[in-house]
């Protein structure tokens, strides 16, 4: 079981008079299971003192003076999956079904239409598994309600998500790279480079960052001083399978022109043609081409 590209759902509940948004992507099998994508990571927060998992440190190498030498900067972001049974949980649920209901419509709408077109017979039903990419116990479910006296409407409490489990997405990799303010090269000790996230549950991620001089006071005024704006971005780079939507590869291969390539294609004084020269030519000779046709899901 993956997720399905093609059936997703973006989605925003309020908490605390704070806006959260999701994208919630159906499973590919199990009707009722959706993975959810949050859009914005946040800092992590410390279970005794409630405040953010943010600490930085400066440092100077003579009491006497008043500018700082160094810095270290550690905090933990997150990828907030929301509680099981918390007011965000139960939210995202019930705003999923409310968008899944009008597409469970339209989608039994299109099945109920194929399956005349193509006959209730058993090349029909394949033909319609053909068309819309469903596993065979899906067609097995459509085809056990289906009566051709009755309207669409039969489809549509198979297509319908009743009791809404949400899971996160099992991703198979993933990086976590840090944008601190266009701050330049200067402000760090050592290249931050990306950092790797725990790949369980809400993705937690420890950065840390050593500072210059520069960098040091540039925090200490940013943290202190500023506006209470964020000056550091998090970007999360993950990768996970997934079924893409119906897709036609259709491959064309000109024999009689590639013969006449073959022949015509440049040579040296031995009979030798470069790589180079070969794959250009063979390109532009058109001899052959691959187009990919990636169908709606609706």
């Amino acid at each position: 079981m993956v997720l399905t590209r093609h059936d997703a759902f973006p989605v925003q509940v309020e908490e605390n008079g704070n806006f959260y948004k999701y994208t919630c992507y159906g499973d590919s099998e199990k009707r009722d299971k959706y993975y959810v994508v949050p859009e914005t990571p946040e800092y992590a927060v410390d279970p005794v003192t409630g405040g953010p998992k943010f600490v930085c440190y400066t440092f100077r190498g003579d009491a006497k003076k008043s500018e700082e030498e160094g810095g270290f900067v550690v905090f933990t972001v997150k990828l907030p999956f929301p509680a099981k049974g918390s007011s965000r949980y139960e939210q995202i649920k019930q705003e999923l079904i409310s968008q899944v209901s009008p597409w469970a419509d339209r989608q039994a709408k299109r099945i109920y239409n194929l399956i005349k077109q193509y006959g209730n017979t058993d090349e029909g039903w394949a033909k319609l598994k053909e068309e819309l990419w469903y596993a065979q116990y899906r067609i097995d479910e459509f085809r056990s309600v289906y009566n051709p006296a009755d309207s669409y409407k039969q489809f549509v409490d198979v297509l319908s998500s009743r009791k809404v489990e949400l899971s996160t997405v099992p991703y198979t990799s993933g990086k976590a790279e840090l944008t601190i303010a266009n701050a330049p090269e200067q402000f760090f000790e050592k290249k931050v480079s990306p950092f790797s996230p725990s790949m369980l549950s809400d993705m937690e991620t420890v950065c840390s960052i050593s500072l210059s001089s520069l960098g040091a006071a540039f925090f200490k005024q940013a943290l202190w001083g500023g506006d209470g704006s964020s000056i550091a971005g998090v970007t999360y780079t993950f990768t996970a399978e997934s079924l893409l939507p119906p897709t036609t590869v259709t491959v064309n291969f000109n024999a009689s022109e590639t013969r006449r390539f073959a022949r015509t294609i440049q040579r040296n004084v031995w009979g030798q043609a470069k790589r180079e020269n070969i794959r250009e030519s063979y390109r532009m000779s058109e001899s052959s081409n691959v187009d990919v046709n990636i169908r709606s899901a609706e």
